[in-house]
């Protein structure tokens, strides 16, 4: 079975290649090439994390313009990126800060026709957002080749049943007050935080998922 993915990898590479594919097609290519290099390379990889990164209920709910967040305390994600980069050999950029978004930028272009921020954030409140209850499983890595060279981002992938509550009750009004079912999906959601990369952070407009797909180590919270 190793062989085989071996030969599917270099198979995949060989036609990106030979061939100069669409964008989609080159999501979907290094999309399989991320879950193959997965499973073959993070077996037996692991890092530690501080349980204080989950103690976000002494964090302030910090409010933004056009985003909802979950704030993390930054230390223990800082010290896991030097860790990471004594691991890679590489040198990884930071935001300087560190979160759990809920509610993306690209999500409230979509919502704020039928829903304020206040609103997402009082429901955020309600819900007692900076008391989610985060559960970690592992550390992803999404790695982007294009013209510009290799490209990649690493992020702690969590679940969280109050986070996805705070998605759904903004589904819900959004719905109420008529917006499409197809425009904001609640189950649409990779929480992560994010950890450090080299170039700039990538996203799903990229073609990167930030779900257990990606995983590449195991995260050890001690």
């Amino acid at each position: 079975m190793r062989a085989s993915l071996v030969s599917q990898a270099l198979g995949f590479r060989s036609t990106m290649v030979r061939a100069k594919a669409d964008p989609m097609i080159k999501r979907l290519v290094y999309r399989a090439l991320s879950g193959i290099s997965g499973f073959l390379f993070s077996r037996g990889k692991s890092l530690v994390v501080s349980r204080k990164v989950l103690d976000v209920h002494k964090q302030p709910f910090l409010r933004h313009d056009d985003f909802l967040a979950l704030n993390v305390p930054f230390e223990p994600v800082r010290k896991l990126r030097k860790r990471l980069e004594k691991s890679t050999g590489l040198k990884l950029l930071s935001r300087g800060e560190a979160h759990v978004t809920v509610i993306t930028p690209p999500e409230f272009a979509i919502l704020k026709n039928h829903l304020r921020m206040q609103e997402i954030e009082e429901i955020a409140l309600r819900e007692k957002i900076q008391e989610a209850d985060l559960e970690i499983l592992g550390l992803g890595e999404g790695r982007l080749d294009d013209d510009g060279g290799e490209r990649r981002t690493y992020y702690i992938i969590v679940k969280s049943k109050r986070l996805m509550r705070i998605r759904e009750t903004v589904e819900n009004l959004f719905r109420a007050r008529g917006g499409k079912k197809e425009d904001f999906v609640a189950a649409d959601y990779y929480p992560h935080i994010t950890v450090g990369f080299t170039h700039v952070d990538l996203h799903s407009e990229q073609g990167i998922v930030k779900d257990e797909r990606s995983l590449r180590y195991e995260l050890k919270v001690r």
